[in-house]
């Protein structure tokens, strides 16, 4: 009887072991979860940052030229005069195709002739 009580006792102490080990485990998955939820909404919110630069940049950058694309910073100069360049071919293109669509030519068109660069129908008026 004793060996049985024996066996008895040693399954209980494997037991509370494999309890206690199964605690730990959870408890380790838990805190690693958190932390790559952490690390991932983290992530996330610096790509919205670095976006949120990236759009500011782009306005300063457009604020820039439409202010100062006559009489450009020497550094800038170069940058101004090709995107002036840009648009005058836009524009020239722009009335290529409204010539087509004058003498009836049916064609597709996957560019919105009358949105401007960043895509909103409103016409703003250059300086």
């Amino acid at each position: 009887m004793a060996d049985f009580n024996d066996f008895k006792r040693k399954i209980k102490e494997t037991a509370g072991v494999i309890a206690d080990v199964s605690v730990d485990l959870y408890k380790k998955a838990e805190e690693k979860s958190k932390t790559v939820a952490k690390s991932a909404k983290l992530q996330s919110e610096i790509l919205t940052e670095k976006s949120n630069i990236k759009k500011l940049y782009i306005e300063i950058g457009k604020t820039y030229y439409e202010t100062h694309r006559l009489f450009p910073e020497p550094e800038l100069e170069q940058a101004c005069t090709e995107i002036t360049a840009a648009q005058e071919r836009i524009d020239e293109k722009k009335a290529a195709l409204e010539d087509l669509k004058s003498v009836g030519v049916e064609i597709e068109i996957d560019v919105d002739i009358e949105a401007d660069d960043d895509g909103d129908d409103t016409d703003e008026t250059e300086e």
